[in-house]
């Protein structure tokens, strides 16, 4: 299985070497949490990024359910 890097619109917010490297990034989880959204927390667990929190309606970021199931197709 390749890398995972998720995106908030074009632009990448998390990425499975982000996380891994403990010298250079500060954000270490990425958490799918209740009907599907999304969070990112910092090393000292402080919310860094939030899906919902600016959904992208053409993308259809945010929304419940529809970025869950692309994050797994994406990852496979």
């Amino acid at each position: 299985m390749g890398p995972l890097t998720v995106f908030d619109g074009s632009t990448s917010v998390w990425h499975t070497h982000d996380a891994r490297s403990d010298e250079h990034s500060i954000q270490e989880t990425l958490q799918l949490v209740d009907q599907g959204d999304m969070r990112i927390l910092e090393k000292g667990r402080e919310l860094a990024w939030k899906a919902s929190d600016e959904p992208r309606a053409a993308q259809h970021c945010g929304m419940h359910g529809v970025l869950a199931a692309y994050l797994l197709l994406s990852a496979t």
